[in-house]
């Protein structure tokens, strides 16, 4: 996501958040894609000197999820360590670094979602939680705010349909947004308030589908919704700007790991694949051709907000069949299934042999 983002070549100064930072993942590996530390956290007149302002934002309404950012400043201090290393005489400087860069929204359970920031962020970058239980505490929240009832206009369901509504209000016109989301938001039967609102604020850059336990933590369907939020300054001009580009999707199968419990590494990744197919199209939109079985790119008007954009759907089980994501199905006659269940009762009764040979 950082590299389908081109976050390097964002002018300096442009402001990055992510509204639901963790341990900081988004806020920090950009420094190891660039493999330049120094490149985003100069020292120029014996000061640091950003050439970006990171935001991590993230909820501490709890004593437990407080650790979260305490967690999140380590590891920025361990990113940071070789420069601090060579100017050690500055560190105040990283101290307040690390202080302004991820924060805590302490006085509210609804965590950031309660800091209404209007077209303020240049990108924003994130894997937000994906709750439907629990979420009326924070719509209960919303209805005795003036403010918060504002701005909170969609009355999405779920935790995460409430972090979408955010990113898109927060970011600023023409700038863009690549955020996980559960299969959910694209194929909830109640959410068609919230595509429509996504279709209507912004262009629609890609949808790329996830593996099942592409996270480990996180047992569902998930994908990556790349957006840019549409130029003008206000919702009602933007509804009335209408995409007519196409729209980027790809099939992830494999993301460089085995996706059960071990998280073993793998040759196959394609992630690579995509991010590279994806900054082929994000240039030359309107003549693009995908020749790869998992990139297909469809015409905007597929999107209907009323119905699915679980965009893998739109692969045949046989086109499935032929890239090896699934399984092709072997049907047997009855008098084949006879046979094969005979087979295995027999090796079953030379195992058991060979087990009582052995006591």
């Amino acid at each position: 996501m950082i590299e389908m983002s081109d976050i390097d070549k964002l002018e300096e100064g442009s402001k990055i958040c992510d509204p639901a930072c963790g341990v900081g993942g988004f806020i920090l590996e950009p420094m190891k894609v660039k493999n330049n530390t120094e490149f985003y956290y100069p020292i120029k007149t014996g000061r640091i000197k950003p050439r970006l302002n990171f935001s991590g934002f993230d909820k501490g309404f709890e004593t437990d999820e407080q650790l979260t950012i305490i967690l999140a400043k380590a590891n920025m201090l361990l990113f940071l360590s070789e420069l601090l290393k060579t100017n050690s005489e500055l560190i105040g400087d990283f101290s307040t670094l690390l202080n302004d860069t991820f924060k805590l929204t302490v006085n509210s359970i609804m965590g950031t979602l309660e800091n209404i920031e209007k077209d303020k962020y240049d990108l924003i970058l994130t894997n937000p939680p994906y709750v439907t239980s629990g979420s009326s505490n924070y719509k209960e929240r919303i209805k005795k705010d003036a403010e918060l009832k504002k701005f909170y206009k969609i009355n999405a369901m779920g935790v995460e349909g409430l972090f979408l509504e955010w990113i898109i209000r927060s970011l600023r016109p023409s700038k863009k947004a690549f955020v996980v989301i559960p299969d959910g938001i694209l194929n909830r039967s109640k959410g068609d308030n919230l595509r429509k609102f996504i279709k209507d604020q912004c262009y629609i850059d890609g949808i790329i589908s996830l593996p099942v336990n592409t996270f480990y933590t996180t047992p569902k369907k998930t994908y990556i919704l790349a957006l840019t939020k549409k130029s003008d300054d206000t919702d009602e001009k933007r509804e009335k700007i209408q995409q007519t580009e196409s729209i980027f999707t790809y099939l992830v199968s494999d993301v460089g790991e085995t996706l059960d419990i071990n998280r073993f590494k793998t040759d196959k990744n394609d992630l690579k694949e995509m991010v590279c197919l994806f900054k082929q199209f994000v240039a030359v939109k309107d003549s693009f051709i995908s020749t790869n079985l998992k990139c297909k790119i469809f015409d905007i008007e597929k999107f209907n907000p009323e119905s699915s954009w679980s965009v893998d759907r739109w692969w045949s089980k046989e086109e499935k069949i032929d890239l090896g994501i699934e399984d092709e199905e072997t049907i047997l006659s009855l008098d084949e299934f006879i046979q094969k269940s005979k087979d295995v009762e027999t090796k079953i009764h030379e195992f058991n042999t060979q087990l009582e040979m052995l006591q």
